[in-house]
């Protein structure tokens, strides 16, 4: 072999070796990270970042300290970590698994995580609660209770709601709020000169939030209860869970948006509505947002009136001639299976009556009833005015799991209608 040729072979297998060892030591790397969980459940897109290494993830692929999960557009996981912690995230979503540490010893271990955007729901492990902490580019959320929901908009403005237990939420200069069940907030981003807003005081829930909750709930828990067939992964995922593949045609969607709540609801960049999923939720580990009094709260189109049953009463209106819609009453969460009920009053002027003649009952009829109605005779209003027509009864079948809705119309012998709009989700 001549000089030339020697030192040209030469160069090439040092560089071969170069490069052997840079990916390799890579890989290694990756492989050398503690495991902190895994994907219970994947939703067509789903990816895992470690360093320089980016892949697929599909059910039961182990996650690691340090990688970052993030979701496509439709998509949707759930993660289990080590001491049971569940963590879904919606679509268009980003999340780091920051610092996780598990220890024989409960009072020695950690967990911590920075979700970077989008829909997210976290519902605690058997740690301690003191020894779990999320955060957002905002703000830092101090877990003292169980089940949360938040979201992260693009600019890092943060809703948090509290479906059970208490939390903490700060915003980066440490004034915090404390929630309780059924309640919300929203942290800021700071000015450009630094300053930040206080977290906005607890309220409800705005219904284009919960909106987006529900459809990352509905997401994951139908491909839970329905076990769609897995896609296509990598070699490190199993096929003990649920995957769902990314259909063909699937166009991406904006990422997700979230209204402020509280005072300072007018502040912060304006929503961006993720469509419509038509699929049910389901999980023993969800449980509805409630408000104060224990109701649930009730997620409506903005086209729709807002009805949020207060105790076990739903929206009272004065009726007016012709047919008035009443608004949607909604119940999503854990079915115990116990009924539950919903006042349906109108508001009558002083001394007025209204006579029913018929109600009439659409849509999901074996998962709802009406109970308690009187036809052919007078109804008057209580001291408030208040006349009750009957009782709208959400009592799934036996078995039943899905997403449920329809209609119920009350006529009166004047010509006058009324009609309730009702949706509730069985798990």
């Amino acid at each position: 072999m001549c000089p030339k040729h020697f030192r040209l072979r030469l160069r090439a297998l040092s560089l071969i070796a170069v490069l052997a060892t840079g990916f390799g030591g890579t890989h290694r790397d990756a492989e050398a990270a503690p495991i902190v969980g895994s994907a219970a459940t994947v939703v067509r897109e789903v990816r895992g970042q470690l360093e320089a290494v980016n892949r697929v993830l599909v059910v039961d692929s182990e996650l690691t300290q340090d990688e970052e999960v993030s979701t496509g557009p439709g998509s949707a996981t759930r993660i289990l970590l080590k001491d049971g912690t569940n963590l879904e995230l919606g679509e268009n979503s980003r999340l780091k698994l920051t610092k996780l540490v598990f220890d024989a010893d409960p009072s020695k271990s950690k967990v911590a995580i920075k979700a970077l955007t989008g829909v997210f729901r976290w519902t605690s492990g058997s740690l301690p609660p003191s020894n779990y902490s999320i955060s957002t580019p905002v703000a830092t959320i101090g877990i003292r209770g169980t089940t949360l929901e938040f979201i992260v908009a693009e600019d890092g403005l943060t809703t948090v709601a509290l479906t059970r237990g208490e939390v903490v939420v700060a915003n980066t200069h440490g004034e915090s709020v404390t929630l309780h069940p059924g309640e919300a907030t929203t942290v800021l981003p700071p000015d450009p000169d630094g300053s930040q807003a206080a977290p906005s005081l607890p309220g409800g829930l705005p219904p284009n939030v919960r909106d987006q909750i529900m459809k990352m709930t509905r997401t994951v828990r139908v491909n839970e209860v329905q076990g769609i067939t897995p896609g296509s992964g990598d070699a490190s995922g199993g096929g003990g869970g649920v995957s769902a593949g990314l259909p063909a045609g699937t166009s991406p969607t904006s990422g997700p948006g979230t209204t402020p709540v509280g005072p300072q609801a007018n502040a912060g960049a304006p929503a961006t509505q993720p469509s419509d999923s038509p699929a049910p939720p389901a999980p023993p580990t969800f449980a509805p947002i409630v408000s104060p009094t224990g109701q649930p709260l009730a997620p409506i189109s903005p086209a729709t009136p807002v009805v949020v049953p207060a105790g076990p009463t739903a929206p009272i209106v004065t009726p007016t001639p012709n047919t008035k819609d009443m608004g949607t009453i909604r119940w999503d969460g854990v079915y115990d299976g116990t009924k539950k009920s919903f006042d349906l009053k109108l508001q009558l002027p002083g001394g007025g009556s209204v006579t029913l003649v018929s109600i009439t009952q659409s849509g999901a009829l074996d998962q709802f009833s009406i109970t308690g109605a009187r036809l052919n005779a007078p109804l008057t209003g209580d001291a408030s005015g208040n006349a009750l027509l009957g009782y709208l009864n959400f009592e799934p079948l036996p078995g039943d799991v899905g997403f449920f809705s329809g209609d119920v119309t009350f006529a009166d012998a004047e010509g006058d209608s009324w009609i309730w709009h009702y949706a509730g989700t069985a798990i």
